[in-house]
């Protein structure tokens, strides 16, 4: 069909499908007249497909047209081979993912169901994935780390979110979405793995478990006798993660299965339930089930139902699979270690046991073993063949000392009795040689005590009390069997941990008497209901409380303020309170309607609202209409709260103050919302300027270039240097051949320690390949320079 006759017409035909063949790839279909069509059906072409195809495979063909004037042109299209029945698979995506259910008994990744109980109150071994989901719109979402690496959809991933409505998302996301529908589509969070989407909430100990079955290679997340919020159905479910490192793949992308142990498909109101997969955005997925409705080759879900999704691809492969172990430590495993595929760009990572693995084109590749503690290892010429496992061991040689995580971190005490306990997790491979905690007084001689371990790879040591005004520096020091060196901080002994132990300039438990408190209406017309109240208190029997003598409502217009005593506030200082409240807010768009504040007056000066650390958790309706003490859209506590302790880091803030809790309410009425509870007040401070002493402590005493975190990379990362003084400074990413790939910075910075990011991209703009870079620093005439590896 078209404009203009078509003469002398052959076609070649193509097939991009592993399972289609082309056997006869020729075809004739002579001339074609304006506006008519033509056949080959003279010279047909032949396929041949494969035995194991699966029924409803789309198949990516090609025929390529060409005219005897010499013109060209190609045809591609989808073939669907054969029709599907809920005894094979469901898919494919675009991407290549199937879904076999465990009635596809004829297929070899059609799972059995094997219910894995890991919720403990039913005999499991999970522990709570720690969500605040129990009511009607507070759905809940947290991210997790992996305990091994998963690669879906290509991209690999060492964390996930967990949601409580029923879903996962690879990755992180603050999204918690509870309104199911179709995918692939723009209403799901990126990278969705959803067993069974629909608006779901916990019930005491019926939580969401999770657990790492070490023994199996598998992690397993579980919604463990959820109630489903239309009709309050429960619901148990889990999706169950393989690592490809001993559960291989086709294409190395991590085999999913669901499993429902009880499924109510009750949701009427709001579509039903969703199961299914997605990619990041939104393009592709597989869907399995929706609004009561399963694809044609899927088997309706029920209880007892299994489902496995698995990624194939039109490549020839084999499998990649070995070791990595640590040759200075007697051949222990080397867990997190990378083996990349350098041709491929495509990274494989071991898992707990030193053991990697993965499907790999056949081809034949470089491989490169890399850990930030381990010297690279590489290895040539490593065949893959199709259908057959090829086997390379890594030993590498370690050469990075002792790492510290998580130590802690000091502020400022109040305490001179002691002991000042510093814990640390100790990451080392090759066994420890020497442990230590070293620390100063005053800037004095280091003194130095053994950590002891207090748990498996917990460290403790102690510091003895000091008196008040003491200023104490520590760090951490380890030196393993190779003699490699590791300090925390990094540049320890330059850089330190610092503390002071602070003078008590005020504190109230509430229990003997209004005491200095006085209390006072701030706005006129409005009402003060401070008292002293049993009703309910933190510790003791007595607190502070706004609002009715008994337990009715607090009263409409109120602006009453708790005062405290003037007292010396020499500098920096710590405020810290116990309170509970219950005050009116807005469901439509969460704010506030009442609520309190703590605000602070300096030698006289005019009353200024005072912040805590991390922030107030809501803010005022901007609307003035109900005549509301505030200025509109204010920070302050609101909403229904238990009791919760307050911090407020009173920094640089030097003489006679007072402080004040000041409530609010406007006047609307409400007689279920009691007020402001206060309990506990306490005022620590008067230490030495700590930000002095320890600007003065941390400056390096050198030019450092650091290792970029993480490396290997994927997207982007970091890179950190240390400048003793003001200096020009140029950083630069340069490829293999000492091309500048991008400048980062050309500035002049002061003295410090500073820090870049490089996104993976190009001064163009263009996306980096994978392989080998370095970074280089310039300061002066002097330069620094390491490499790095960027995977794609």
């Amino acid at each position: 069909m078209g404009d203009a006759e078509g003469a002398g017409i052959t076609g070649t035909l193509r097939s991009e499908s592993a399972w289609v063949t082309v056997t006869d790839d020729q075809g004739v279909f002579g001339d074609i007249p304006i506006d008519a069509q033509g056949e080959n059906d003279t010279d047909r072409f032949a396929l041949q497909i494969a035995s194991d195809c699966y029924p409803g495979h789309v198949a990516a063909m090609e025929l390529c047209l060409e005219f005897s004037g010499g013109a060209r042109d190609t045809v591609v299209w989808a073939m669907t081979v054969g029709a599907a029945s809920t005894d094979d698979p469901t898919g494919p995506d675009g991407y290549g993912y199937y879904a076999f259910d465990n009635s596809d008994v004829e297929y070899e990744y059609a799972p059995t169901y094997d219910w894995i109980e890991i919720d403990p109150v039913w005999g499991g071994e999970g522990t709570s994935v720690g969500l605040d989901d129990f009511g009607e719109d507070e759905d809940d979402s947290r991210t997790v780390a992996l305990p091994f690496p998963i690669t879906y959809y290509g991209q690999t991933f060492t964390e996930a979110t967990i949601c409580s409505n029923g879903w996962i998302a690879m990755g992180s996301t603050y999204l918690t979405n509870y309104r199911n529908w179709i995918i692939p589509g723009a209403g799901a969070p990126p990278n969705m793995i959803a067993p069974m989407w629909d608006n779901l909430r916990q019930s005491g100990n019926d939580q969401v478990y999770h657990w790492f079955d070490e023994a199996n290679h598998r992690y397993i997340v579980e919604w463990s006798r959820l109630r489903n919020m239309e009709g309050g159905d429960t619901e148990t479910f889990q999706a169950i993660f393989l690592d490809t490192a001993h559960h291989p793949s086709p294409t190395g992308d991590g085999r999913i299965i669901f499993q429902y142990h009880t499924f109510s498909n009750s949701d009427d109101l709001q579509h039903y339930s969703t199961m299914g997969i997605q990619n990041a955005d939104g393009s592709d997925g597989l869907l399995y089930g929706y609004y009561n409705y399963h694809n044609t080759a899927a088997a309706p879900v029920a209880a007892g139902r299994a489902v496995q999704f698995v990624a194939f691809d039109e490549v020839p492969r084999g499998l990649l699979s070995g070791s990595v172990t640590n040759a200075t430590g007697g051949g222990t495993p080397v867990p997190q270690a990378h083996v990349q595929v350098v041709e491929l760009g495509s990274v494989l990572t071991s898992s707990g046991d030193g053991v990697y693995g993965g499907s790999v084109p056949v081809g034949t590749y470089t491989l490169i073993a890399t850990h930030p503690s381990f010297t690279p290892d590489t290895l040539a010429d490593v065949p893959i063949v199709e259908g057959e496992t090829t086997v390379r061991d890594f030993a590498l040689h370690d050469v990075g000392g002792p790492r510290f995580e998580g130590t802690t971190d000091y502020a400022g005490t109040d305490d001179t009795v002691g002991p000042y306990e510093i814990e640390t997790t100790v990451v080392e491979y090759s066994g420890c040689e020497d442990l230590m905690l070293y620390y100063s007084l005053n800037a004095g001689d280091w003194v130095g005590v053994t950590l002891e371990e207090v748990r498996a790879g917990q460290y403790a040591a102690e510091i003895p009390g000091q008196p008040a005004g003491t200023v104490i520096r520590y760090y951490l020091y380890g030196r393993d069997v190779a003699d490699n060196i590791g300090t925390d901080p990094e540049n320890a002994p330059v850089g330190t941990y610092l503390f002071c132990i602070l003078d008590e300039v005020f504190s109230d438990d509430m229990e003997d008497g209004t005491g200095t408190w006085t209390h006072e209406v701030v706005t006129g017309g409005y009402v003060d209901q401070w008292h002293r109240s049993s009703q309910r208190s933190y510790s003791g029997d007595w607190s502070w409380k706004f609002g009715d003598t008994g337990s009715d409502a607090y009263a409409t217009h109120g602006d009453g303020a708790l005062v405290s005593e003037p007292f010396d506030l020499p500098g920096d200082g710590l405020l810290t309170f116990w309170h509970w409240i219950e005050a009116a807010w807005w469901y439509q768009g969460d704010v506030a309607l009442d609520g309190g504040i703590v605000e602070m007056s300096v030698d006289g000066a005019a009353w200024e609202q005072i912040h805590p650390s991390g922030g107030y958790p809501w803010e005022l309706t901007q609307n003035q209409d109900w005549g509301t003490p505030f200025d509109p859209g204010i920070p302050l506590y609101s909403g229904e709260q238990d009791w919760e302790q307050a911090e407020f880091e009173l920094s640089d803030i030097a003489g006679t103050a007072r402080i004040r809790f000041r409530f609010g309410s406007d006047q609307m009425a409400w007689p279920y919302y009691q007020g402001w509870f206060i309990d506990d007040v306490r005022l620590v401070g008067g230490g030495p300027d700590l930000s002095a002493a320890r600007e003065l402590e941390l400056m390096p005493s050198s030019i450092a270039l650091h290792a970029n975190r993480p490396n290997p990379c994927r997207r982007g990362t970091d890179i950190g240097f240390d400048l003793p003084q003001a200096a020009p400074v140029r950083l630069q990413i340069l490829d293999v051949g000492g091309r500048v790939m991008r400048t980062l910075l050309d500035a002049r910075l002061p003295g410090g320690h500073h820090a870049c990011s490089w996104d993976g991209l190009t001064s163009n703009g263009d996306v980096a390949g994978s392989g080998f870079y370095f970074y280089r620093l310039e300061v002066g005439d002097q330069r620094r320079a390491r490499r790095l590896l960027l995977v794609r």
